[in-house]
């Protein structure tokens, strides 16, 4: 993690899509998280398009909503999907990559004898994004007959 010089502190491309609602909604209360995101958004080109495109889509759906609801969401509602959202970004620091291949093969000799084998291959791996402490482990397959 890097501090820079006008106190924001780095964070990833990942952390920043993350946030763009709450950041939208002006719900982000955390000032360092704020300068974050903001720091971000002036170097990175990719998030700030992805940031402009999200900011008209929300402010679209805003506009929708304000017109054909005249009532606001009660407060435990706005706690709760905060709440959840945090949880998701908490929770979702994982990529999980699955692989299964099963190989059968019948061999027939020239005696009428029949050799059936099966070979399975299964591999999982598990990769942190979490910018804080990225792991990767590895889980390989077995063999059957």
């Amino acid at each position: 993690m890097s501090i820079f010089h006008d106190g924001a502190i780095e964070i990833s491309c990942v952390d920043v899509l993350n946030s763009f609602v709450i950041f939208f909604d002006g719900e982000l209360e955390d000032v360092a998280s704020r300068a974050a995101i903001s720091h971000h958004l002036d170097s990175c080109l990719p998030c700030r398009a992805e940031a402009a495109h999200e900011e008209a889509i929300h402010t679209m759906m805003r506009d929708l909503l304000s017109r054909s609801c005249c009532e606001s969401a009660p407060q435990d509602l706005h706690d709760s999907i905060a709440e959840s959202l945090a949880g998701m970004r908490r929770g979702a620091g994982e990529i999980v990559t699955e692989f299964r291949m099963t190989e059968i093969s019948i061999q027939v000799d020239e005696f009428g004898s029949i050799e059936h084998r099966e070979i399975t291959i299964e591999s999982t791996q598990i990769e942190s994004i979490h910018p804080e402490h990225t792991e990767s482990k590895n889980i390989d397959g077995e063999l059957d007959k």
